[in-house]
């Protein structure tokens, strides 16, 4: 934490810093797609690049300046950039539907921002494991079902291979309940490393330890689960229809187990979840 500042200054810097890796999420994706629609592998790296250094650099300096409830709401704006430069790469006309979805994300992702917590406690080390402790429950089941979805994102990726080099092989099935499902991994996955972020930085101001390997182990695993579901997810589903149900998914999964983890409260709670909703809403309209 940047101890001369204000709250409320590290919260704006947060706030941005969020905004920049929202919007480079998107462009790391388009670029995946372009790479593998031209077959073209310097620009599908290139795309992994920016979704693997870009995009975790700017979430990490967020998490480090403002709460993760206030941090995860800002992913919707990869919803807008996509509603944008999608249909613009593609030559099409942006729907009426897509301009109001937008513009309800935007307030909804406005009022999120402004009624969400506005500050962020360094905690020892030990207050770290107390709140490990009290949320292991929920961390254990969110852990299971994601690589669950992980296993079955695997299979139906190892099919599509098989598919590529066997013509004669049937056509690949896609992942078991479409792209909520493919879209979930990568959404719980950042989740959970965004907790890792957080707890590590706790960790780490309350002064190196070897246990905290562990938690870097967790945060090295998330994020290079996140990178693949990603990977695969833009490789099975049109982005106008994966990138609004992933960033709707992640913004609902981060803020709940945020919240849950850290027992953040936001400063107006009623207010706060039903900018949440909203936000949930928005993604819906935005769906043909």
């Amino acid at each position: 934490m940047f101890f001369f500042l204000p709250h409320g200054v590290c919260c704006v810097l947060g706030v941005a810093c969020a905004g920049a890796s929202a919007a480079s999420t998107v462009v790391g994706m388009l670029l995946q797609k372009e790479g593998l629609a031209r077959d073209n592998k310097a620009i599908f790296r290139l795309g992994v690049l920016v979704f693997t250094i870009v995009k975790p650099g700017a979430q990490f300096v967020a998490l480090f300046l403002a709460p993760v409830s206030l941090v995860a709401p800002l992913a919707s704006v990869a919803i807008l950039l996509n509603a944008v430069i999608v249909p613009w790469c593609r030559a099409e006309t942006i729907s009426r539907r897509d301009v109001w979805s937008g513009v309800m994300l935007v307030v909804a992702c406005m009022g999120a921002t402004s009624l969400g917590p506005h500050s962020t406690n360094t905690l020892s080390y030990t207050e770290i494991c107390d709140l490990a402790d009290k949320s292991r429950d929920v961390t254990l089941a969110l852990s299971i079902l994601t690589l669950l979805l992980a296993l079955n994102l695997a299979v139906a990726q190892a099919h599509a291979r098989r598919q590529l080099s066997l013509p004669s092989e049937p056509a690949a099935p896609r992942p078991f309940l479409g792209v909520v499902a493919a879209a979930f991994v990568p959404s719980a996955a950042s989740a959970l490393n965004n907790v890792a972020i957080k707890v590590l930085l706790h960790g780490l101001l309350s002064g190196p330890r070897l246990s905290l390997v562990a938690w870097a182990g967790a945060l090295a695993f998330t994020a290079f689960l996140q990178v693949w579901s990603t990977t695969v997810g833009v490789q099975f589903f049109d982005m106008l229809v994966y990138v609004p149900i992933q960033v709707a998914e992640q913004i609902l999964v981060t803020v709940a187990y945020g919240a849950i983890f850290f027992e953040e409260a936001p400063a107006s709670p009623a207010g706060f979840f039903a900018c949440i909703g909203a936000v949930a809403l928005g993604v819906l309209l935005s769906q043909s």
